[in-house]
């Protein structure tokens, strides 16, 4: 595993169970999330990545095991 390069956290998302999509309330609050960060939730599983950022919205690997929203 490589180390880590950075790290943000990200408030005001918002997911559901049946979609691979996380989504921010404004594109500014996700401008710094890169394709192959690793998500950090407790409703995601470990080792979710992000794999594309577009306007207001992070896609990931992974399905959330919860739905709802979240701090980080």
């Amino acid at each position: 595993m490589l180390p880590q390069k950075s790290s943000f956290i990200v408030q005001d998302l918002s997911w559901n169970t049946t979609d691979y999509k996380i989504t921010a309330s404004a594109a500014a609050d996700i401008a710094d999330i890169e394709v192959g960060m690793i998500v950090s939730n407790w409703n995601f599983p470990v080792g979710t990545v992000v794999t594309n950022v577009y306007e207001t919205t992070i896609v990931v690997d992974q399905l959330p095991d919860l739905a709802g929203s979240g701090v980080n």
